[in-house]
């Protein structure tokens, strides 16, 4: 799936460059995030098999298309602002369906023997979105970034993420989530990760800033960051058997975005 979120991503880059007026990127960026939720919101309701239908024909429909598009694959000169792309965005990955599983896990002893566990946990892990969806609006409403800059907003975020993470792994590790209050706490607490994970956005605007802002550059990186996270995930939980170990390295990738943009670059206003 990762890999043809890849295609996906490319095609879509594609169909902007064709159409680039202002309008049809706002538009396509609204309805990509949207399709993203429901995604996670209906993906209770497929089954592996349905899955796989469903990916080989959207790949189809792009394969069959009347546009013929030239492709080329080329290695990304990536600067330091793309690595800590690359970090963020494994910190995210490495734990998120990991929150999911844990989710699914109690909806499970609470509901056993129903459809509600799926559902529970798919609309949670919808609407954990919200935040990342949203909060970049509040902190330019506040100006927090005229304020303090984008790079001191990212380390501030970043700083707030690193004390959630930490959170949710107390959580787990306090007797798991076998009571409703430890499940409610540790869902209420995940959502609160968008509120520093969202700054993000920070990135992409110091790029800008500086004029060196790259297209395929960031959403190469952004797709090894994708890529990565799920496959440092799968390999964690197979070593350890354990959900805690990916919330211990998602801290260390935070971590490390944080000391790479507190020691690596400058104000973007320089």
């Amino acid at each position: 799936m990762p890999l043809l979120a890849m295609v996906l991503q490319s095609e879509r880059a594609c169909l902007k460059k064709e159409k680039a007026d202002a309008q049809t990127k706002s538009v396509s960026k609204v309805m990509k995030r949207g399709l993203r939720v429901a995604g996670f919101a209906f993906g209770c309701c497929f089954n592996p098999a349905t899955a796989l239908v469903c990916t080989a024909l959207v790949i189809s429909a792009l394969f069959f298309q009347k546009e013929s598009h030239a492709c080329s694959l080329r290695l990304p000169r990536f600067r330091r602002l793309d690595a800590i792309l690359v970090l963020h965005e494994m910190h995210y990955f490495v734990y998120c369906y990991c929150a999911l599983l844990i989710v699914h896990e109690y909806s499970c002893r609470a509901w056993a023997g129903h459809i509600l566990p799926a559902m529970a946990a798919a609309a949670v892990f919808a609407l954990s979105w919200i935040p990342y969806v949203c909060v970049p609006n509040i902190y330019k409403k506040l100006q927090v970034p005229a304020r303090f800059g984008y790079r001191k907003t990212f380390m501030l975020g970043h700083g707030i993420l690193v004390l959630i993470l930490g959170i949710l792994f107390g959580i787990c590790g306090s007797g798991g989530l076998s009571q409703p209050l430890s499940a409610g706490l540790f869902m209420a607490v995940w959502f609160c990760t968008g509120l520093g994970g969202t700054t993000e956005f920070c990135i992409e605007d110091i790029d800008k800033a500086w004029g060196t802002y790259n297209k395929n550059t960031h959403n190469a990186a952004e797709n090894i960051g994708h890529i990565g996270g799920v496959l440092l995930s799968i390999t964690l939980f197979a070593l350890t058997r354990s959900l805690r170990a990916s919330f211990m390295a998602a801290t260390a990738f935070v971590l490390a975005a944080l000391l790479c943009m507190a020691t690596g670059i400058k104000e973007e206003t320089t």
